[in-house]
């Protein structure tokens, strides 16, 4: 399969948040037991993963090595209201999930009244609303497929990260992205060498805001740090896939 760059598409509005002080906190989130809940995308019956708990697993405890704090759940225990206002994921600075995803959004193993498996959608959150959460990593298939979808979840949240494309279930990418950013690489660039690293056919993918800081400097959030500290305004959107 080719890869290429596609051009960053920018939609220009005006707003002003926070993108203040060093990331020290990770939500981290695996989940490989879905059977028997349905695909909420498909209907179809979702499978049980094998290595998205072990990823999580590793990708926590290389962060809490280095010194950062987290907050952790798997399987039964990552439910939909992890990401309600001042809830688990809310109250980071990095959210990590591991698990199923379609175009619509990832997947949690819980039911959702009828079988089917519950599904974080877009515009169902405003992610980042009490100005803590900035960055989003989903290590699930598709999610960023139609990533202009994700604006109306934009609160404060400076980025997502995940893929356009279906992903392998792969132990090993949390290791590699906890590595990739504690080796001081940006967000993006941490993110996309490891899923590329862990699944060669998989693209790998960025949705998030750029604009200004207070002092006029131009500002990307595309080239955000876990310790990234600024003011941003007149904001745009950038869509990018590798």
């Amino acid at each position: 399969m080719t890869k290429r760059w596609i051009a960053p598409s920018i939609v220009v509005i005006t707003c002003c948040i926070p993108v203040t002080a060093s990331a020290a906190s990770f939500y981290v989130a695996g989940a490989n037991l879905y059977s028997p809940l349905r695909n909420p995308y498909t209907g179809g019956p979702l499978s049980n993963l094998s290595k998205s708990v072990v990823s999580a697993t590793n990708f926590n405890d290389l962060m809490t090595a280095a010194g950062h704090t987290t907050v952790q759940s798997y399987n039964s225990s990552v439910v939909i209201s992890d990401w309600n206002p001042d809830s688990l994921a809310e109250g980071t600075d990095l959210a990590y999930f591991t698990g199923h995803g379609a175009p619509t959004g990832w997947i949690l193993p819980q039911d959702n009244g009828s079988g089917i498996a519950a599904q974080v959608k877009p515009g169902m959150f405003n992610f980042g609303t009490d100005g803590k959460l900035r960055w989003i990593t989903l290590d699930a298939c598709q999610v960023l497929m139609n990533a202009s979808t994700w604006q109306s979840s934009f609160s404060g949240l400076h980025s997502i990260t995940g893929a356009t494309t279906l992903t392998n279930d792969s132990g090993a990418r949390g290791t590699a992205y906890a590595n990739n950013l504690r080796a001081g690489q940006t967000i993006k660039n941490a993110w996309f060498n490891a899923l590329i690293s862990t699944d060669s056919l998989a693209g790998p993918a960025i949705y998030g805001i750029r604009g200004q800081n207070i002092g006029g400097t131009s500002v990307d959030t595309i080239n955000d740090y876990i310790t990234s500290t600024q003011w941003v305004s007149e904001l745009s959107w950038y869509s990018v896939t590798f």
